[in-house]
């Protein structure tokens, strides 16, 4: 596959969120007593990596994920060689979400362009976050944008 190939997405369900994850792919999954997280790592053509967190918030207004985003974004550079541009706010509606805020980071990571794209929402009692990193390529762009377009929340319970 080049960095040019669309990768194969499938819709799943991860608790309170639904969005399309890499087909096939089975996440690292980590359950804490606050939240939950999956990770996908890709294989840089052109997915690097995808990530959900789901945690019990006090931000659960519609307001919040705006609040939530800046620490994310905060720790997001420490995590890459460069921050080249960031585009916030990013206008995005997650689908069945009392609120959401989005930012989209152009960085360097090991020598490479990637777009990061950052997304916080919540349902009033869970905030949700999802982490795209993708190379900055024709087929990154187009893996960002059909992630991002179909980002949903949805009714859930904390499992017993």
């Amino acid at each position: 596959m080049t960095g040019a190939e669309a990768i194969d997405l499938a819709r799943v369900l991860l608790g309170p969120v639904s969005l399309p994850v890499p087909a096939g792919v089975r996440p690292r999954q980590v359950e804490a007593p606050l939240g939950h997280l999956w990770h996908w790592q890709g294989t840089g053509e052109p997915l690097l990596s995808l990530l959900v967190g789901v945690r019990e918030t006090r931000l659960g207004t519609p307001r919040g994920p705006e609040r939530a985003l800046g620490p994310a974004l905060d720790e997001l550079s420490d995590r890459v060689d460069e921050i080249v541009e960031v585009q916030r706010p990013v206008e995005l509606a997650v689908d069945g979400a009392l609120g959401s805020s989005a930012a989209v980071v152009t960085a360097v990571l090991g020598g490479r362009e990637a777009r990061i794209a950052l997304v916080t929402s919540t349902d009033g009692t869970w905030m949700h976050r999802v982490e795209i990193a993708v190379l900055d390529t024709e087929a990154g762009r187009a893996t960002l944008e059909q992630v991002l377009g179909a980002i949903q929340v949805h009714p859930w319970e904390r499992p017993a």
